[in-house]
């Protein structure tokens, strides 16, 4: 999916929020069940998740929403879910 980045610097700390979507895809096109069943073990790995990032110190990550569509051209089922990080420079 995308990341949108803004500035989040605080004070002498370097940081930036990143605004990220991740698109969860079905593997056959009657499946918008098995699209979202995917996305909720996604979101449930990820949210408040304590990740370790090289050169970066994670202050949160949280789900911020989830989508379900159909690609028009393969019909495919996808959810794509929206995630708000914030992370400050080593």
């Amino acid at each position: 999916g995308e990341v949108e980045a803004q500035d989040w610097s605080t004070g002498g700390d370097s940081g930036v929020e990143q605004q990220i979507a991740l698109v969860v895809w079905a593997d056959d096109s009657a499946s918008s069940k098995r699209a979202l069943q995917a996305a909720v073990l996604v979101v449930a790995a990820l949210d408040h998740a304590d990740l370790a990032l090289a050169g970066h110190r994670l202050i949160n990550l949280t789900w911020r929403s989830s989508r379900l569509a159909r690609d028009a051209q393969t019909n495919l089922a996808s959810v794509t879910l929206r995630f708000r990080a914030v992370t400050e420079t080593l």
